[in-house]
């Protein structure tokens, strides 16, 4: 636990917390001032400094906690509104030392955490410090919160040095915050990763599929068409889909050729199919034949994706083939949910969410008539909820799961679910899922 050792250890970290304003600044000397804004932030420190231990005992004798106790939020939501002034007394706790405590542990990386939401200006030296002469554990915590920092020259020089020194074993972490960072350095980084090792170009694609692709294309297609390009297809997926310009024919080309590669996961290979319409790419019937063994695989799941892919580029004979199952089964026994709530899924995957809610609501009254007990229908009633939020209707959507017999457990669950996340952040219906 801290204690008035702690105290004394973190605050020789304290540096000042940056200008300050001042009515009369014309009159004042340039150095009067500087020592006038050094000596208020002292002030202030040390006024914070019991109030900020107090908060980092309790945060650390919460180290057991479950997360998202509302202990932990509470605390961490009190440190963070302390706002700069604060930071040079959390700092140090981000390097827990070589025998750390668990709960040492706990706190350093909390702390790292809640610094990444801070301004770190007043800290930058320290953090700079730590992650050149700290412990691994500091090390990787500073970089992390120097990835936030607003001063990317600084910074980016420091973190560009960690990145390239290969002893340290940084390269990882160094890599993601100068992603994070953006300027010369970042992208020079990134560049410099698309050629390394296998982990640096995984990380790579990683970070400009999230941060910006930047200069990157060139180094990414020649990826795209080499070799090994099945050993990062899951990145490259990730960077075509955030991808802000048309992929050209050759490219496109590539990405069928990997969901037709069968010594890909199969998982990966469907989400190729799934996500290409998606995508702002140059199609052509060349790339539908690419496609014609993997729409005949003996994988259901395979074989629907790339006959829902090709159906979403205007492909009418696969999408007739890829429905017609399912229409034989309803036209064979009306009475029977399973198989409208099966072509429902597929409708939602075409994009099709009128056709999809259509057969889900027909399910939900197939359900009803049947007299088994109302529970059977929670399946159906999801997927119309689902349809009715992927078509902008959030209002539809709550007031479908409100007539479901969903438990609170299942109601919940939902609030995972991506396709959910509209009426998750909505304020005024999200309540239907009992999420507080």
């Amino acid at each position: 636990m801290f204690s008035h050792l702690a105290l004394a250890l973190i605050l020789p970290l304290a540096q000042p917390a940056g200008p300050l304003a001042y009515p009369n600044v014309d009159r004042t000397s340039l150095e009067k001032l500087l020592a006038e804004q050094a000596a208020q932030a002292k002030r202030l420190e040390a006024e914070l400094a019991p109030r900020v231990v107090a908060l980092l005992n309790s945060l650390q004798g919460l180290s057991s906690a479950k997360p998202g106790d509302n202990r932990l939020l509470q605390i961490e939501d009190e440190l963070i509104s302390l706002g700069a002034p604060a930071t040079p007394l959390m700092v140090g706790v981000i390097d827990p030392g070589t025998r750390a405590s668990n709960s040492s542990v706990f706190l350093s990386t909390r702390i790292a955490s809640l610094l990444c939401e801070m301004p770190t200006t007043p800290i930058t030296g320290t953090l700079i410090e730590i992650a050149t002469s700290g412990t691994d554990r500091g090390r990787r915590s500073a970089i992390v919160v120097l990835g936030t920092s607003k001063q990317p020259e600084r910074v980016g020089l420091v973190l560009a040095k960690l990145f390239r020194d290969d002893k340290l074993g940084l390269e990882l972490p160094a890599l993601r915050s100068l992603a994070q960072l953006g300027g010369p350095h970042g992208q020079a980084a990134l560049q410099e990763a698309l050629s390394g090792t296998t982990e640096l170009i995984t990380e790579a694609l990683a970070a400009l599929a999230e941060h910006g692709i930047g200069d990157s294309l060139p180094l990414v297609r020649e990826l795209l068409a080499s070799d090994r390009s099945t050993q990062h297809a899951s990145g490259l997926l990730l960077y075509f889909q955030a991808a802000d310009f048309e992929v050209d024919s050759e490219d496109t080309k590539s990405l069928v050729r990997l969901a037709s590669d069968p010594s890909l996961k199969k998982s990966v290979r469907r989400g190729i199919l799934l996500s290409l319409p998606d995508m702002n790419v140059d199609w052509s019937k060349a790339n539908a034949k690419l496609l014609t063994r993997t729409k005949e695989d003996a994988n259901l799941s395979l074989s629907q994706a790339a006959l829902i892919c090709l159906a979403r580029f205007g492909h009418k004979a696969e999408k007739k083939e890829l429905l017609k199952p399912y229409k034989d089964a309803i036209d064979q026994d009306e009475d029977k949910p399973q198989p409208l709530e099966d072509r429902g899924a597929i409708y939602i995957l075409l994009h099709e969410y009128e056709d999809a809610l259509r057969d889900y609501e027909k399910a939900i009254k197939v359900h009803a008539a049947s007299g088994k007990g109302v529970y059977g229908s929670n399946k159906a009633f999801i997927g119309a909820a689902r349809a009715q939020i992927l078509d902008g209707d959030i209002r539809a959507a709550a007031k479908t799961l409100d007539e479901s017999s969903l438990s609170t457990l299942q109601l919940r669950s939902l609030g995972a679910d991506p396709d959910f996340l509209p009426l998750v952040e909505s304020e005024k219906y999200n309540e239907v899922l009992r999420l507080k």
